[in-house]
């Protein structure tokens, strides 16, 4: 076992790549985003319920505020999953733009969803198109389907670390839990501290004496699509494992092992 006092070393984002790719993608820790998580986002069946409810009203104005819903349903599930796998630099591109990331990823996202749920809302917002029913009930229906074809993907919580190599003891009663660092392990792990600003990927090298990091903002765009790929690989193997812990823990951890 190692003891702490690592020392940080900034390095270049395909550096931190390279590294990744040689730790093994087993005994994944993984932290809940939304679901009282680290985001305090509406569930996207909220969207769809407010819609069905907009439906009923039976009339243009309803039927607008019906398809509005039904695209914040819809994009709420596009968000949720980029950041899921650290994409949260690119929240800003178009919704095709990130349709087309998370299929490059390896979630499938079909292209029905901007053209039948996401276009007939903004041709209704931008062309002051006529709002029809068919086309609320159609953008409601897609929208349920949608939800549930990705329900798996959206329950898997979001990994930030592979072979964990962090040593530790927790001692829980009624109302506390406390954690002491114990030291490290060998072997090299990877971190994807979203727990601080900037956020950082994280090489933590205990045989080496040295976290080396680059600032998850500076990855580009192929940078980041290979992270996430490279994430995205872990859930297809179910035998390498993997663990939920709070945005809580990992705060704890960090500051008793400094890292």
């Amino acid at each position: 076992m190692v003891s702490g006092n690592l020392k940080k070393i900034s390095i270049d984002p395909i550096d931190i790549l390279n590294a990744v790719k040689t730790i093994p993608n087993r005994n994944a820790h993984c932290c809940r985003l939304f679901k009282n998580g680290l985001y305090k986002w509406l569930d996207p069946a909220l969207y769809i319920s407010w819609a069905k409810t907009e439906l009923s009203a039976g009339d243009a104005h309803h039927w607008s505020s019906a398809i509005s819903h039904s695209k914040r349903a819809a994009c709420c599930v596009i968000d949720r999953l980029l950041l899921n796998y650290h994409q949260k630099y690119f929240l800003r591109d178009s919704n095709q733009q990130k349709i087309t990331r998370l299929n490059e990823i390896g979630v499938p996202v079909p292209n029905i969803i901007y053209e039948l749920i996401i276009d007939p809302r903004n041709n209704i917002e931008h062309y002051y198109a006529q709002p029809e029913e068919q086309i609320a009930r159609r953008s409601i229906d897609l929208a349920e389907l949608f939800l549930k074809a990705l329900n798996e993907e959206l329950e898997q919580e979001s990994i930030v670390s592979f072979d964990w190599n962090i040593c530790h003891k927790q001692y829980s009663n009624i109302n506390e839990t406390k954690i002491s660092f114990e030291g490290f392990a060998e072997h090299p792990m990877l971190l994807i501290d979203i727990f601080q600003e900037p956020e950082e990927v994280k090489i933590i090298d205990p045989k080496d004496g040295e976290v080396r990091f680059a600032s998850l903002q500076k990855f580009d765009r192929d940078q980041s699509l290979e992270l996430a790929k490279l994430l995205h690989q872990h859930y297809k193997i179910e035998s390498h494992g993997r663990i939920t812990v709070s945005a809580t823990f990992f705060k704890e951890i960090k500051k008793h092992a400094r890292i």
